[in-house]
């Protein structure tokens, strides 16, 4: 057996010379060696941004320039504010910003998406003193044209208001299937928006045992949509928001019709209607003006001051418009009417800012910054009646805890 050479420089040489891998001199492709000594002992490897190699560098060169396992080199790294940083490093969840989110210019953004935005950029949006970004004078006369609408059904009586709280429902169960399907869900949207529409007409024509019913065959309806093939795979997250969203926006809102049922439901949905705006007129400008805590990850423009702000709107309507104003059934109670109208204010300041986190809470889970467009200044239907879906069932059950009726 032949031995091996003993010069290793020699052995090299002679496999490159097979191999033709090695210059004419014998030496490594692209190395280099000592400056100094030309000696590859005690030198190490250093990082050639040029060549994309490792070149041999001498003891003189400063440690700065040199690449280790445990030291990397700054210079290899995408310039400040490049995009190359887009997908650097781990992802955590985003925090979508609504009611006066900005969206990023870049279409490459996670799609519709809304901008990832630092906390300071939210407070800044909170604060700024512009509401977040909505056009109040269209919002207010957008308003204005919604209550005009409303007591003009209040007025035609109880038969109009039921055909107003349907048209409500249903268009609010239109964005929220809508924007559901935006971004891959494929729930049952005809049997939802149906469903939603056509609750009010029967809670108000059978009363409170229609509601269950309204879940019971929105149930057996939306399991043989699937059954059946109708939707598409994964019954269970689609029927799951397909019922959520009946649950949310037709059985809440329900609540309306079911009022309108009793001898003083006109006032008492009034009642309702009159305390939720107040609280979110008080939220809106106490929190644009004097707002500088923001309340829940769930809406960051949202503030601790725009909270109490509004609760105390709240509840100076429910007593003084509410009850002061006679209007029925909290404003004609024997005795006076200040215990009925206050713990309706101290309902609306706790129930409407929990409707409000709510929707908020689903926009950011889809990631949209309105559910809907209808409304200038305000959105969709839905973000305008968020609070509201809350508000009504706790004002039905408080007329019905202080018998009211």
């Amino acid at each position: 057996m032949d031995e091996r050479p003993k010069d290793d420089q020699e052995g090299l040489r002679s496999i490159g010379d097979a191999a033709g891998g090695f210059d004419d001199d014998g030496s490594l492709p692209h190395w280099s060696e000592s400056a100094s000594s030309g000696a590859l002992a005690g030198s190490e490897p250093t990082w050639d941004d040029t060549h994309s190699r490792v070149d041999f560098a001498s003891e003189d060169l400063d440690r700065s320039e040199r690449a280790s396992d445990s030291e990397f080199n700054p210079s290899l790294l995408p310039p400040e504010g490049s995009s190359d940083w887009d997908n650097a490093g781990s992802y955590e969840t985003p925090s979508y910003q609504d009611d006066g989110d900005v969206y990023s210019e870049n279409p490459d953004d996670f799609g519709a998406m809304p901008r990832i935005s630092t906390d300071e950029e939210d407070v800044a949006q909170v604060t700024d003193g512009k509401g977040g970004g909505r056009d109040l004078p269209t919002a207010v006369l957008a308003g204005v044209g919604l209550a005009v609408i409303a007591l003009i059904c209040f007025t035609l009586g109880k038969p109009a208001t039921v055909v107003l709280l349907a048209v409500a429902l249903g268009a609010a169960a239109m964005e929220w299937f809508h924007n559901l399907r935006q971004v891959g869900y494929s729930p049952a949207t005809l049997l939802g928006i149906a469903a939603c529409a056509v609750a009010p007409i029967a809670t108000y024509w059978r009363g409170v045992e229609a509601m269950p019913m309204v879940i019971f065959f929105s149930l057996v309806v939306g399991s043989l949509w699937y059954l059946l093939g109708v939707g598409s795979e994964r019954p269970v997250p689609n029927l799951g928001v397909t019922m959520l969203g009946i649950s949310y926006i037709g059985i809440l809102g329900s609540y309306g019709a079911l009022m309108l049922k009793e001898p003083n439901g006109i006032g008492m949905l009034l009642a309702a209607v009159i305390v939720t705006v107040a609280y979110d007129v008080g939220a809106l400008f106490v929190g644009t003006t004097v707002g500088r805590s923001p309340l829940s990850e769930a809406s960051p423009n949202k503030t601790k001051e725009g909270l109490v702000g509004g609760g105390l709107l709240a509840i100076a309507a429910a007593v003084g418009v509410v009850g002061i104003g006679g209007i029925t059934p909290f404003g004609d109670v024997p005795g006076g009417v200040m215990p009925e109208a206050l713990a309706l204010g101290l309902v609306a300041a706790v129930m409407a800012p929990l409707g409000d986190l709510f929707e908020s809470l689903m926009k950011r889970d889809l990631g949209v910054k309105d559910m809907g467009s209808i409304l200038p200044g305000h959105g969709g239907i839905l973000d305008r009646f968020d609070a509201l879906l809350f508000v009504l069932p706790s004002t039905y059950y408080l007329v019905r805890l202080f018998d009211l009726f």
